[in-house]
């Protein structure tokens, strides 16, 4: 990407996605953080081509032993299992930590060992062993706050962090092509409520509308304050853009039958039944009713395939 841009009036809304691509291959440790629904933890797991991704869901009860790893029964014995992280520490994967925010206090204190420095980092299992970070080893956390509201120690590790704004592009682009260009126009908007710029809620809404039509749709999304402005938007769009050509389909011309071609008087309708065009051939050397030799054509005319006698001759 051009980094060579003036920086002067800050980054355009969503133009932060093309920094965190150029560094998260890069960065050691990662921060992203903003409204929910834009794509953080998306991104997180794709960004970088990384081989190998464990993830983790943080809550204000989740033990250190959910990240460290714990003992297991298998049959008659107890087996260590290593958890997320250190098993990204020790293949040099990425740990995506998901609402950093909400750690423990027993898992803030893991959290500041697995966070430290490649150089220095170091960690006495309960099994005995000691491990370090493999070099490729990175971490990408994310939460709906503002790194303000982790604790100091926590958020200094973080040093290279990005504020996710606006959906990615390539979540809006996936959206019905009436649905994105409102919620493009919409996420360039900041409301109290996030509902209506967070791409979770975009999928829904076009998932229901089909189902439920658009205005169930919106009122469960979005929720009666912001239904009608959405309605509203969608019925203009569609008015600028007119109403669908219907392509004209002309109907094919029946194909014509020629008309059977008989030769000789008319005959008896058994005879017809059975009678083919392959018998009114020119070689026919019998008459076609009585049996009889036929004359030698004179030459002028189609030769008959009856006799004299049966012509009435």
């Amino acid at each position: 990407m051009d980094v060579k841009k003036s920086l002067a009036d800050g980054l355009a809304p969503g133009e932060e996605w093309g920094y965190v691509e150029a560094v998260l291959r890069h960065s050691e440790r990662t921060l992203l953080y903003g409204p929910p629904g834009t794509g953080k933890t998306s991104i997180a797991n794709r960004y970088g081509d990384p081989t190998d991704v464990f993830n983790i869901y943080l809550t204000d009860e989740t033990p250190a032993a959910e990240l460290r790893g714990h003992y297991v029964p298998k049959g008659t014995e107890w087996i260590w299992k290593h958890g997320p992280a250190i098993m990204a520490w020790l293949v040099g994967g990425r740990l995506v930590i998901n609402e950093i925010n909400n750690a423990s206090g027993d898992a803030l204190d893991f959290l500041m060992a697995i966070l430290d420095d490649h150089e220095i980092a170091r960690l006495t299992l309960p099994t005995g062993e000691t491990v370090r970070p493999h070099p490729n080893f990175r971490v990408v956390a994310t939460m709906n706050g503002e790194p303000e509201d982790l604790p100091e120690a926590l958020s200094d590790r973080f040093t290279v962090r990005f504020h996710i704004s606006r959906p990615h592009p390539d979540a809006l682009n996936a959206l019905p092509a009436d649905v994105r260009e409102i919620a493009v126009a919409r996420s360039q908007e900041m409301h109290a409520d996030h509902r209506d710029t967070s791409v979770r809620a975009w999928k829904s809404f076009a998932a229901l509308r089909d189902t439920c039509g658009d205005q169930v749709a919106a009122v469960a999304v979005f929720g009666p304050e912001q239904a009608q402005a959405m309605l509203d938007a969608l019925a203009l769009k569609a008015a600028l853009r007119g109403p669908a050509k219907t392509p004209k389909v002309t109907e094919p011309e029946p194909a014509r039958v020629p008309d059977a071609e008989f030769v000789g008087p008319p005959v008896t309708l058994g005879e017809l039944f059975f009678f083919t065009p392959s018998e009114a051939a020119p070689s026919a050397k019998t008459c076609r009713r009585c049996g009889d030799i036929l004359p030698a054509p004179s030459g002028r005319g189609r030769p008959s395939v009856y006799c004299p006698a049966c012509r009435g001759i």
